[in-house]
């Protein structure tokens, strides 16, 4: 699937999951859960893929930032992880962060970067951030997993084993991903409404 629909997916599938009780919380785990549901094309190396994951990173971003300030303001998570009074935990989450991120991009597409033992190595650094970001970055890129497995080009979930998983039952950029991408997006609008008191 395209970029932005892993970013929709993962967002909602993570604010789902993660059941929050208020606006900010929802937005905490959708903004982690998109991450999740990006992060697996740090590897993504040609031109059209890339601007399409351009995208969805800056797509992530925006989210990220509404909710750090959100975060910021109402010292829920977000707050609470940038205001740590032992940093060595934020330093220690953001170097395996980063390693693992330098590492996945070094990797081939649909390799390492979109295995489980990345989602766990990814899921470590988050943990050391706040263990309350785990589960909707878990959820956001096993969301990744799921819908890329359904293409054509095979993932390899148990890097470092096996030639991989592709069902082939639908292509990256067709019907199916316009679909997912409306529907993702409407639902994660509808957990955001809920979450705000709407309905």
């Amino acid at each position: 699937m395209m970029g932005e629909t892993h970013v929709a997916v993962g967002a909602a599938a993570a604010a789902v999951i993660a059941c929050p009780s208020s606006f900010e919380e929802c937005l905490m785990a959708a903004a982690v859960g998109a991450m999740g549901g990006v992060v697996c094309d740090l590897d993504v190396r040609t031109s059209r893929v890339r601007r399409d994951a351009l995208r969805a990173r800056i797509a992530v971003l925006v989210i990220a930032v509404a909710a750090l300030i959100f975060g910021v303001a109402t010292r829920d998570v977000f707050g609470e992880m940038l205001s740590m009074s032992i940093p060595i935990r934020f330093v220690a989450g953001v170097a395996v962060l980063v390693a693992v991120g330098v590492f996945a991009r070094m990797s081939g597409h649909r390799g390492f970067s979109h295995s489980l033992l990345a989602m766990l190595l990814f899921s470590a650094g988050f943990g050391l951030l706040s263990i309350e970001l785990v589960l909707p970055f878990a959820v956001g890129f096993l969301s990744h997993l799921v819908l890329d497995a359904v293409n054509k080009k095979p993932i390899k979930v148990f890097y470092p084993m096996g030639k991989g998983i592709g069902l082939g039952l639908c292509r990256a950029d067709g019907l199916v991903n316009r679909m997912l991408l409306i529907g993702g997006s409407a639902l994660l609008l509808l957990e955001f409404a809920f979450a705000a008191g709407l309905l």
